[in-house]
């Protein structure tokens, strides 16, 4: 608790505009030039589904569709997508989230407390996401199969962290009505 208290107030401390628009252009940046090039690796022409994860959920059968419609380098690709360009997208995101709910909120830290911190929450659950996701691929790389609580997991980790990002984005949305509501009182 206290650490966590700690790691809160710094971000309030510290979070400017600058900061907030910065790590923004981090985001954009490793999205658009990094993530989505990683993501072409493994993507079938004409599939509709081109990455699990990306969907509120999903079934065995789609997980089933996704990895029988691809070569074993594509599915490779994919774990190298989950274990290593994913996770870092998902700290970029996080802090931009963290960032702009600190600078935000900073006026209000006190009633808010460590909710600038929830962000956090969402990755946490991308990387139990991609973690399963991961075992699913190396399993169906192994004998053609994976196990259904894998998948039943990885699918609760992605509706999980899709909870948490709309919960992020409705504090970011308060947290513009506060400052817009701050800046006309004065």
């Amino acid at each position: 608790g206290d650490i966590m208290n700690k790691i809160s107030k710094l971000f309030y401390l510290h979070s400017n505009c600058l900061l907030a628009i910065s790590i923004t252009a981090v985001w954009g940046f490793y999205l658009s030039f990094l993530l989505i090039g990683k993501a072409v690796e493994f993507q079938v022409p004409n599939s509709n589904i081109q990455s699990l994860g990306t969907t509120f959920g999903f079934e065995e059968a789609k997980i089933s569709n996704f990895l029988m419609s691809r070569s074993a380098q594509m599915i490779r690709s994919y774990i190298d997508l989950l274990l290593i360009w994913d996770m870092v997208f998902a700290v970029i995101y996080g802090m931009m989230h963290v960032v702009w709910i600190s600078f935000l909120l900073k006026h209000k830290s006190s009633h808010f407390g460590r909710l600038n911190l929830f962000p956090l929450n969402q990755v946490f659950f991308d990387f139990l996401e991609n973690y399963e996701l991961s075992v699913i691929c190396n399993q169906y790389l192994v004998d053609g199969t994976f196990s259904s609580g894998a998948a039943q997991r990885a699918s609760i980790y992605c509706m999980i962290k899709w909870s948490c990002y709309v919960l992020t984005i409705a504090l970011i949305f308060i947290g513009v009505l506060l400052f817009i509501l701050r800046n006309l009182k004065k």
